[in-house]
Formats: structure tokens, C-alpha cells, sequence
């Protein structure tokens, strides 16, 4: 029988895949809210039906954009984190890339 691993964790003793995680999605975040006039252009090309209300009500908030997607599209709340997770992914790509987006 073989022994089962552990998740790894850091010197107090925290998960660090969970915080791997949590410090992706914080800087997905950040990118998000600090580049926020020139990211909407790219969440109104994904997500169409999000109006200019929205994008000014958003201001960078990644729970309402959730919501908006949830609500806008029908989504589950799963579906539309996971949506809005990938999106924030490709950003962190141009990001790496290209300093400015």
C-alpha cells in the first residue's frame, strides 16, 4: 500500500496550491483594476450584451462582472466564475507579453 502525499504547504503550515490559487486570481484582480479603462473594451467584445451602464457600474470589479455574466447570459454562478477565470487568464497572457494592454 502506498502512502498518500500530502498537499504541500509553506512554513506555517497553509496549502500552497490553494495559495498559488488565491495569488493568481489577486493579481488577475489587480490587472483588472488597474488597467480597467482599456480592459472593458475587451469585456464588451466578449460579453456583448453587457452594457455601457455595466462596464461604468463594474469599475473593475471582478463579483460584479460575475454577477453581470450570470445574470446577462444565464449562467450558474459556476459557470460564469469559470467564464470570467479564463478571461482573466488570457489577460494575465497579454500582460506577460506586452506590459500594456
Amino acid at each position: 500500500m502506498s502512502p498518500v502525499m500530502a498537499a504541500p504547504t509553506n512554513d506555517i503550515g497553509e496549502n500552497v496550491m490553494n495559495h498559488h490559487t488565491e495569488n493568481k486570481t489577486a493579481i488577475n484582480q489587480d490587472i483588472i483594476q488597474g488597467k480597467w479603462k482599456q480592459i472593458k473594451g475587451k469585456v464588451q467584445q466578449k460579453w456583448g450584451d453587457l452594457t455601457d451602464d455595466d462596464m461604468q457600474q463594474a469599475e473593475g470589479s471582478r463579483e460584479y462582472l460575475v454577477g453581470k455574466v450570470q445574470e446577462r447570459y444565464g449562467r450558474t454562478r459556476d459557470q460564469a466564475e469559470k467564464e470570467v477565470r479564463e478571461f482573466e487568464s488570457g489577460l494575465g497572457q497579454l500582460n506577460d507579453r506586452n506590459s500594456t494592454l
